[in-house]
């Protein structure tokens, strides 16, 4: 099929059978292309003005250079009275989330039961994500929906709608965009943080593998503004059940879900990790497929070692943030001035820090807070510290002590416009909208184009009105 823009009527070329899926701009149907009958995926979107054509125009630009087999492959595309129709390959086992969710009603629950499957699906994935990355094109949007499966099974990337093509090898993107489920933590911090790169497509691919493991992505019970606020201060996911799955594939998951871009590998990197050995990108349903080999123990050994060599996977004592200590600096380079004593005492405090960060996951969070307090018993001006005991206590639905620990980290970091958000959704939680929204603003003062801080200032306006109306025009919220 051609590449060529059309500009008429594309219905005179597809018969369009069903609907596939719809999004906010349109829908996805089933079609038969006329006069040969080849089956295709049409995508059908509205362009009503300058910015959603150039949106769908960059989705197209994006589609129509990509050659490689994990990737939906572009026909063509058309426009005609204010829609652009993008013909592409169907795959009729649908998105890897309708197989999942197939599968569960025959045989719950959610969630593929072998090992070698996930590893299947895990390799097409990457395999499309270091074409894409070789090319500087970022996805930022990899989730099970847009992961699609052919009949036979093979894996394949789909939707470019919000993919970007970087201009730089050293580029990075700063607008918090995707699905906040598979967002990778410097997604969510992006605008104050130097941005991101495409290392945000593997924390997604993690998070597809935890969905396959575990039934669902993390955070799956929480609303979307709760996922945010969770990733922005405590992003630590992991396998439910790690005993259940081998050592290799269990080291794959660590890589991708480090929360500390710099540690976590490149589509490169992990395209080579030893696990994906003997696995072919298709994804088998009868249960019979086998890998046909696997790497021995010391190619696992040696790639461990190679990728620490390179600074990679090392094991984190903080959020993506560089941590920042009262006086100016990093961390790291006032602890090089300590004496051996405070040396050990700071190995102590982030040893109960990490206990409080693992007993927190678990959901003991009065034991987290314990622990968090030994730490800052130990490191009085930990801000980690106090912004995770914060986030125990918000948990624990105690939000007068969040609001408390979440005011000393902005102490002791007035610059961080984290720590602002933070005490204005604890103060929201409360339904004290003043205060929420005046902790929003002071957060926007520090960085005006912080994404979370201006969608929760206009979700508590938005709540406020309505306390407001129906009180009669009384006040909203418990403070001035």
């Amino acid at each position: 099929m051609s590449q060529t823009a059309l500009l008429y009527d594309p219905s005179r070329d597809f018969d369009l059978k069903k609907v596939l899926g719809r999004g906010s701009f349109g829908a996805v149907y089933y079609a038969i292309r006329r006069p040969g009958g080849e089956e295709c995926a049409v995508k059908r979107l509205e362009v009503a003005d300058q910015k959603a054509m150039d949106s769908v125009l960059g989705e197209i630009d994006v589609m129509k250079g990509i050659d490689c087999e994990h990737i939906v492959r572009y026909y063509n595309n058309y426009y005609y009275k204010k829609e652009i129709w993008i013909s592409m390959e169907f795959c009729s086992l649908g998105s890897l989330s309708q197989v999942l969710d197939r599968l569960a009603k025959k045989n719950p629950p959610r969630g593929l039961r072998h090992e070698y499957q996930i590893g299947s699906v895990t390799l097409g994935v990457l395999r499309g994500l270091v074409y894409m990355h070789d090319r500087s094109i970022v996805h930022r949007d990899i989730k099970s929906d847009n992961i699609l499966l052919t009949k036979g099974g093979l894996i394949k990337i789909a939707d470019f709608g919000i993919s970007r093509r970087l201009e730089e090898d050293n580029s990075r993107m700063h607008t918090m965009i995707g699905t906040p489920h598979y967002l990778a933590p410097e997604v969510v911090l992006a605008e104050g943080e130097g941005g991101y790169t495409s290392k945000v497509d593997i924390w997604a691919l993690g998070m597809i593998i935890l969905e396959l493991a575990d039934g669902r992505p993390p955070y799956a019970d929480l609303n979307p503004m709760k996922v945010l606020f969770e990733l922005a201060n405590n992003p630590r996911v992991g396998l439910k059940r790690p005993e259940n799955w081998s050592e290799m594939m269990q080291d794959f998951v660590q890589f991708c879900c480090k929360a500390n871009p710099r540690q976590r590998p490149n589509a490169t990197h992990m395209i080579k990790h030893p696990w994906l050995v003997g696995h072919e990108p298709i994804l088998d349903l009868t249960g019979k497929r086998r890998p046909t080999r696997r790497a021995p123990r010391a190619e696992f050994e040696a790639f461990k070692d190679h990728m620490s060599s390179l600074g990679l996977g090392a094991d984190l004592v903080q959020s993506p943030k560089e941590d920042r200590m009262p006086g100016g600096g990093s961390a790291a380079a006032q602890r090089s001035n300590m004496d051996e004593k405070a040396r050990a005492d700071r190995k102590l405090a982030i040893q109960y820090f990490n206990r409080g960060i693992a007993l927190d996951a678990k959901g003991q969070h009065d034991e987290a807070i314990e622990m968090y307090t030994k730490a800052l018993q130990i490191d009085p001006a930990h801000v980690g510290s106090y912004t995770n005991r914060g986030v125990s206590y918000v948990n624990k639905k105690d939000y007068d002590r969040a609001i408390d620990n979440f005011r000393k980290a902005c102490e002791l970091n007035p610059r961080d416009a984290n720590s602002f958000v933070n005490v204005g959704v604890a103060y929201a939680n409360k339904r004290d909208y003043s205060r929420a929204l005046a902790a929003f603003g002071q957060a926007l003062q520090i960085d005006p184009n912080h994404r979370v801080a201006q969608s929760m200032q206009r979700r508590c306006e938005s709540d406020k009105r309505k306390v407001e109306a129906r009180a009669g025009g009384g006040g909203g919220g418990g403070g001035g």
